[in-house]
């Protein structure tokens, strides 16, 4: 990475934050447009982490709970893998519900 992209890509993780910091203390409605953008890196992470979860529930695919489990301890018992199994399902739930809560909020 060039010493420019360090920079721009620093000044970018650190001013987002405080534009949209400023924005939600402001009242002036030249701001009102940051407010939406402020939700947009959290919109972007917990939908990421959402695909990520739910895509390992499809069929013929090993959960992301139990592939975590299985590298760090081997096989299985089938009890551990049908409980990292809801696992997955649980934290893919709370990921949706989370997802909608943060649409929710922007909307109004």
């Amino acid at each position: 990475m060039t010493k420019r992209v360090g920079i721009g890509l620093s000044l970018l993780l650190l001013g987002f934050p405080l534009l949209s910091l400023l924005a939600a203390v402001s009242e002036q409605p030249v701001w009102q447009p940051l407010r939406q953008l402020a939700i947009v890196p959290s919109l972007a992470l917990i939908s990421t982490l959402l695909w990520l979860f739910s895509r390992t529930l499809l069929p013929g695919r090993e959960p992301l709970v139990a592939a975590i489990a299985r590298s760090v301890h081997g096989p299985l018992p089938p009890v551990v893998a049908r409980y990292t199994r809801r696992l997955t399902q649980l934290w893919t739930l709370l990921l949706a519900l989370l997802l909608g809560e943060i649409g929710l909020v922007a909307w109004l």
